[in-house]
């Protein structure tokens, strides 16, 4: 597309002398019998020879291909953080396709020969696809990442030593909601209540299956001294 590489050939026998005339519809531009270095258009050749009346022949068309493009990209992210299945799909229209009516495509990471690549980390992609003629096209494709999720716990320490009514609460981000929290106890759910001092670990699962486990201490509670002072009356 936009390229002047067409031409057309002529084939004419039993002709004295011919001469050649070719227009573009606006003017005579060569007197060669073949011609070259044409864009897209339509042309007329007038033939002259000794042996023979002019004789016009218009209506040649030489047809350019339409534009090599892109008709749409979909990205797909991962579907967890850390996880390599992200995926390009790239719809190619325009051009010359090859015979089999695919294109070419040559990725800068060494990717296959293919419009759809999978199992991708997020990052930045670029593309050269090339058509049955060599006409090139490059495109670039960011895959993003997807949101971690991330907790942040906060306690209440039980009121005295060694009672078991404190708690622990989740302030869950990232990922897709809604969340499923699982205690390293058997709990369940987004508060732990009524218990000791001590380590804990939740497992916090998003609505994609992705999960995350992290650990909540609840601390003890102050240990109160008293000192008791005796004074003889």
């Amino acid at each position: 597309f936009g390229q002047d590489d067409g031409r057309i050939t002529l084939s004419i026998g039993g002709l004295i002398n011919p001469t050649y005339q070719w227009s573009d519809g606006t003017s005579v531009f060569s007197t060669d019998q073949n011609i070259i270095s044409l864009s897209g258009g339509v042309y007329s050749v007038l033939v002259d020879a000794d042996n023979v009346a002019p004789c016009l022949v218009d209506s040649i068309v030489v047809f350019e291909p339409s534009l090599l493009e892109i008709l749409n990209a979909n990205t797909i992210s991962p579907s967890c953080a850390g996880l390599s299945d992200a995926s390009i799909d790239l719809t190619v229209t325009g051009g010359t396709p090859t015979t089999d009516g695919a294109y070419n495509f040559a990725w800068n990471n060494g990717l296959s020969n293919i419009s759809n690549p999978s199992n991708l980390t997020p990052d930045n992609y670029a593309v050269t696809i090339s058509d049955a003629n060599n006409c090139k096209l490059t495109y670039e494709v960011n895959v993003q990442s997807t949101g971690g999720i991330q907790i942040l716990v906060s306690g209440v320490a039980p009121t005295c030593p060694g009672q078991s009514n404190g708690s622990l609460d989740l302030d869950v981000q990232g990922g897709t909601e809604p969340y499923f929290y699982q205690w390293s106890d058997g709990s369940q759910g987004k508060v732990l209540n009524n218990i000791p001092a001590g380590t804990y670990s939740v497992t916090v699962t998003d609505a994609k299956g992705c999960s995350l486990v992290g650990p909540a201490v609840l601390e003890e509670a102050p240990i109160i001294n008293v000192s008791v002072v005796a004074v003889n009356p």
